[in-house]
């Protein structure tokens, strides 16, 4: 399989697309920054494109900036995906702790909401998790190691807060199959990524030095 991202607002390399076709391969065409473009002269540059590429290219439309058309690029590019044998069980879905893959769910979402703003300072440290059948709900704590992180993690009057909660609930319930409810607070620790007892007790670091 091969994905092939292409910016709407750019020229077509006609060299780049002749070596993606030559592959063999299925192609996945992310049609992205649909927004920087009028969708009638997107779709007259899509139809150019698509005519230099394989004929069963799939093509998503998406806006990678607005969050737009990744859950449709994941879907196509899940179903070119082989199907090998099974690891676990049906019932299990990783061999990580439930807690693990709910912080990872949060942190995708603060690292793609705050793009660079907050790099790689950001920890997810679930405090707790309510797990009934109407239902999941958890607690969690977003660590930064400064307050102007903080500052930017809550965003003005709560807005930025409130948008990784709304996102982080629905690929969290897509995921586990129910509602699920999401609380946040921010805390600052600083210099987190360096303190040797903060990380073995989150299971992030070895033995001391």
């Amino acid at each position: 399989m091969l994905l092939f991202v292409f910016a709407s607002d750019e020229g077509i390399d006609k060299d780049i697309c002749a070596k993606v076709k030559a592959s063999g391969k299925p192609v996945v065409l992310a049609y992205n920054k649909i927004d920087k473009i009028r969708a009638d002269e997107g779709e007259n540059k899509l139809v150019k494109l698509l005519k230099l590429l394989p004929p069963d290219t799939s093509v998503v439309r998406m806006s990678a900036k607005d969050n737009f058309g990744i859950d449709d690029l994941i879907a196509a590019l899940v179903r070119l995906l082989p199907e090998g044998d099974r690891l676990f069980p049906t019932d299990i879905v990783s061999d990580r702790p439930k807690e693990f893959v709910y912080s990872e769910f949060i942190r995708e979402k603060c690292m793609r909401l705050l793009h660079a703003e907050v790099p790689h300072s950001i920890f997810v440290e679930i405090k707790s998790v309510d797990d009934q059948p109407e239902g999941l709900f958890i607690t969690a704590n977003i660590i930064v190691e400064r307050e102007s992180e903080k500052a930017i993690v809550i965003g003005h009057q709560g807005q930025m807060i409130a948008k990784i909660s709304k996102y982080s609930e629905q690929a969290l319930a897509g995921f586990v199959g129910k509602p699920v409810g999401v609380k946040l607070l921010v805390k600052v620790i600083p210099d987190w990524r360096n303190d040797v007892r903060f990380l073995q007790s989150h299971g992030l670091s070895g033995k001391d030095d």
